[in-house]
Protein backbone atom coordinates (compact mmCIF):
# COMPACT_ATOMS: atom_id res chain seq x y z
CA UNK A 1 0.00 0.00 0.00
CA UNK A 2 1.82 3.57 -1.08
CA UNK A 3 1.41 6.89 0.88
CA UNK A 4 -1.36 7.92 -1.24
CA UNK A 5 -3.49 5.10 0.08
CA UNK A 6 -2.25 5.36 3.64
CA UNK A 7 -3.11 9.16 3.57
CA UNK A 8 -6.34 8.51 2.59
CA UNK A 9 -6.84 5.70 5.01
CA UNK A 10 -6.24 8.17 7.30
CA UNK A 11 -8.46 10.43 6.43
CA UNK A 12 -11.23 8.45 6.51
CA UNK A 13 -10.68 6.93 9.94
CA UNK A 14 -10.17 10.29 11.74
CA UNK A 15 -13.04 11.78 9.54
CA UNK A 16 -14.78 9.09 10.70
CA UNK A 17 -13.39 8.45 14.07
CA UNK A 18 -13.15 4.27 12.88
CA UNK A 19 -10.30 2.19 12.38
CA UNK A 20 -10.29 0.42 9.07
CA UNK A 21 -8.10 -3.36 9.28
CA UNK A 22 -5.20 -3.74 6.61
CA UNK A 23 -7.61 -6.71 5.72
CA UNK A 24 -10.28 -4.40 4.39
CA UNK A 25 -8.15 -1.99 3.40
CA UNK A 26 -6.69 -3.93 0.70
CA UNK A 27 -10.68 -4.56 -0.59
CA UNK A 28 -11.13 -1.20 -1.00
CA UNK A 29 -11.02 -0.79 -4.77
CA UNK A 30 -13.39 2.08 -5.31
CA UNK A 31 -15.19 5.05 -3.62
CA UNK A 32 -18.33 3.32 -3.74
CA UNK A 33 -16.49 -0.07 -1.90
CA UNK A 34 -14.91 2.48 1.26
CA UNK A 35 -18.72 4.30 0.99
CA UNK A 36 -19.98 0.67 1.98
CA UNK A 37 -17.68 -0.63 4.36
CA UNK A 38 -17.94 3.19 6.18
CA UNK A 39 -21.21 3.52 6.10
CA UNK A 40 -21.83 0.43 8.10
CA UNK A 41 -19.05 0.95 10.32
CA UNK A 42 -20.87 4.27 11.50
CA UNK A 43 -24.44 2.60 11.22
CA UNK A 44 -25.50 5.36 8.48
CA UNK A 45 -28.93 5.42 7.64
CA UNK A 46 -30.48 6.07 4.34
CA UNK A 47 -32.80 9.00 5.21
CA UNK A 48 -32.10 11.73 2.82
CA UNK A 49 -33.80 14.50 4.44
CA UNK A 50 -30.91 15.41 6.45
CA UNK A 51 -28.36 18.13 5.13
CA UNK A 52 -25.45 17.43 3.41
CA UNK A 53 -22.25 18.41 5.11
CA UNK A 54 -21.19 21.23 3.49
CA UNK A 55 -24.48 22.87 4.76
CA UNK A 56 -23.96 21.98 8.03
CA UNK A 57 -20.49 23.51 7.77
CA UNK A 58 -21.37 26.90 6.60
CA UNK A 59 -24.28 26.86 8.85
CA UNK A 60 -21.94 26.17 11.83
CA UNK A 61 -19.86 29.05 10.49
CA UNK A 62 -22.37 31.42 10.17
CA UNK A 63 -23.96 30.68 13.85
CA UNK A 64 -19.77 31.38 15.35
CA UNK A 65 -19.15 34.74 13.20
CA UNK A 66 -22.76 36.16 14.10
CA UNK A 67 -22.02 35.44 17.90
CA UNK A 68 -18.77 37.27 17.59
CA UNK A 69 -20.49 40.12 16.26
CA UNK A 70 -20.73 40.01 12.54
CA UNK A 71 -23.43 40.44 10.79
CA UNK A 72 -25.35 37.09 9.19
CA UNK A 73 -25.85 38.61 5.71
CA UNK A 74 -21.66 39.27 5.78
CA UNK A 75 -21.19 35.72 6.49
CA UNK A 76 -21.20 34.21 2.71
CA UNK A 77 -19.30 31.84 1.14
CA UNK A 78 -16.97 34.42 -1.39
CA UNK A 79 -16.73 36.10 2.24
CA UNK A 80 -12.58 36.93 3.03
CA UNK A 81 -12.28 35.06 6.44
CA UNK A 82 -9.59 37.48 7.42
CA UNK A 83 -12.20 40.14 7.16
CA UNK A 84 -14.62 38.88 9.18
CA UNK A 85 -12.18 38.05 11.97
CA UNK A 86 -11.10 41.64 11.79
CA UNK A 87 -14.91 42.78 12.21
CA UNK A 88 -15.44 41.08 15.43
CA UNK A 89 -15.95 43.02 18.60
CA UNK A 90 -13.33 41.90 20.53
CA UNK A 91 -10.11 40.19 20.55
CA UNK A 92 -11.74 37.19 22.52
CA UNK A 93 -14.30 36.52 19.67
CA UNK A 94 -11.77 34.98 17.99
CA UNK A 95 -11.29 32.62 20.48
CA UNK A 96 -14.67 31.92 20.72
CA UNK A 97 -15.55 31.18 17.51
CA UNK A 98 -12.93 28.53 17.24
CA UNK A 99 -14.53 26.64 20.19
CA UNK A 100 -18.32 27.28 19.28
CA UNK A 101 -17.00 25.67 15.78
CA UNK A 102 -15.67 22.79 17.82
CA UNK A 103 -12.94 22.20 15.78
CA UNK A 104 -9.79 20.87 17.52
CA UNK A 105 -7.29 21.59 14.67
CA UNK A 106 -7.17 24.40 12.49
CA UNK A 107 -6.06 24.55 9.24
CA UNK A 108 -4.08 27.58 10.17
CA UNK A 109 -0.33 27.17 11.77
CA UNK A 110 -1.00 29.05 15.03
CA UNK A 111 -3.33 31.80 13.84
CA UNK A 112 -6.83 32.05 12.61
CA UNK A 113 -5.44 35.26 9.87
CA UNK A 114 -2.02 34.29 9.15
CA UNK A 115 -0.17 32.28 6.75
CA UNK A 116 -0.68 30.98 3.44
CA UNK A 117 -2.09 27.47 4.26
CA UNK A 118 -5.43 29.41 6.25
CA UNK A 119 -8.64 29.30 3.89
CA UNK A 120 -9.05 32.56 2.39
CA UNK A 121 -12.48 32.13 2.30
CA UNK A 122 -15.88 30.72 3.93
CA UNK A 123 -16.45 28.58 1.37
CA UNK A 124 -12.60 27.27 1.84
CA UNK A 125 -13.01 26.88 5.39
CA UNK A 126 -16.64 25.24 4.89
CA UNK A 127 -14.44 22.79 2.71
CA UNK A 128 -11.72 22.17 5.17
CA UNK A 129 -14.03 21.15 7.73
CA UNK A 130 -15.94 18.95 5.22
CA UNK A 131 -12.54 17.38 4.60
CA UNK A 132 -11.07 17.18 7.97
CA UNK A 133 -13.30 17.29 10.49
CA UNK A 134 -17.12 16.12 9.82
CA UNK A 135 -17.28 14.46 12.94
CA UNK A 136 -17.77 17.80 14.27
CA UNK A 137 -21.06 18.63 12.54
CA UNK A 138 -22.64 16.35 14.45
CA UNK A 139 -24.69 16.34 17.64
CA UNK A 140 -24.08 13.72 20.14
CA UNK A 141 -25.50 10.33 19.27
CA UNK A 142 -26.90 11.72 15.52
CA UNK A 143 -26.46 8.92 12.94
CA UNK A 144 -24.66 9.63 9.59
CA UNK A 145 -26.68 9.33 6.10
CA UNK A 146 -25.13 7.06 3.38
CA UNK A 147 -25.06 10.36 1.37
CA UNK A 148 -22.96 12.30 4.16
CA UNK A 149 -20.74 9.45 4.19
CA UNK A 150 -19.94 9.66 0.48
CA UNK A 151 -19.66 13.31 0.69
CA UNK A 152 -17.29 13.19 3.19
CA UNK A 153 -15.72 10.29 1.60
CA UNK A 154 -15.34 11.71 -1.91
CA UNK A 155 -13.71 14.96 -0.10
CA UNK A 156 -10.80 13.07 1.33
CA UNK A 157 -10.03 11.44 -1.90
CA UNK A 158 -10.69 14.62 -3.80
CA UNK A 159 -7.72 16.41 -1.33
CA UNK A 160 -5.28 14.01 -1.02
CA UNK A 161 -5.00 12.54 -4.77
CA UNK A 162 -6.41 15.44 -6.38
CA UNK A 163 -9.03 13.64 -8.28
CA UNK A 164 -11.13 15.24 -10.55
CA UNK A 165 -14.59 16.03 -8.55
CA UNK A 166 -16.53 14.41 -10.84
CA UNK A 167 -15.06 10.98 -10.29
CA UNK A 168 -17.23 8.06 -10.43
CA UNK A 169 -17.55 6.08 -7.29
CA UNK A 170 -16.72 3.22 -9.21
CA UNK A 171 -13.50 4.41 -10.73
CA UNK A 172 -10.49 2.33 -9.66
CA UNK A 173 -8.52 4.13 -7.30
CA UNK A 174 -5.47 2.35 -8.74
CA UNK A 175 -6.17 2.34 -12.56
CA UNK A 176 -8.58 5.16 -13.24
CA UNK A 177 -7.54 7.21 -10.10
CA UNK A 178 -3.56 6.24 -10.29
CA UNK A 179 -3.76 5.98 -6.43
CA UNK A 180 -0.22 4.78 -5.49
Amino acid sequence: MGLDAVEILMGWELAFDIMIADKEAFQLCNTRMAVELIAAKVGATDFSRSWCLSHRAFNRLRSAFELGGISRNAVRPSAKVRHLLNGCRSPEAKTDIRAQLNIPKLPLAGSWTGGLLSPPTVGCLTDWIVTHNPITLFKPGEKWTRAQVRQAVRAIVIEQICAPPDYLDEADFVKNLGLD
